[in-house]
């Protein structure tokens, strides 16, 4: 409460409207009271400009443009970071495939000379017992 007479602490302050003060204009308002019987008054004067308000929707604009291109950067890297991983994988399936169908291609092809080694050597020795039982 002010300080001066025994009429101004008993006086209440009538509440200031301050939404004069939040409209964003190029002339400045202000407003002001004082109590009755007292030396105080309570004065308060406002002055904006459009060019601040211009610079705070700048500032929240570039803000919103920022967010938005690191999450952008950011769901692209993961994407990309999931592509190569199943290119990876599929690569090291194909791979394995390759080298297990070459594997089976080998062992069987290994099997088939073996065999057929066996066989000739088979015969051989059918044709040496043959020819030494008829002499």
């Amino acid at each position: 409460m002010c300080q001066g007479s025994e009429e101004a602490e008993s006086t209440y302050l009538r509440p200031v409207d301050l939404r004069p003060m939040l409209v964003a204009s190029s002339s400045s308002s202000s407003s002001s009271f004082s109590s009755s019987g007292s030396s105080c008054s309570i004065s308060s004067s406002f002055s904006s400009s459009s060019k601040c308000n211009d610079s705070i929707v700048v500032v929240v604009v570039v803000v919103v443009v920022v967010v938005v291109v690191v999450v952008v950067v950011v769901v692209v890297v993961v994407v990309v970071v999931i592509v190569v991983v199943v290119v990876v994988v599929v690569v090291v399936v194909i791979i394995i495939i390759v080298v297990a169908g070459v594997a089976v291609v080998v062992v069987v092809n290994v099997t088939l000379i073996v065999v057929i080694i066996a066989q000739v050597l088979l015969l051989m020795v059918a044709a040496v017992e043959y020819h030494v039982l008829d002499n």
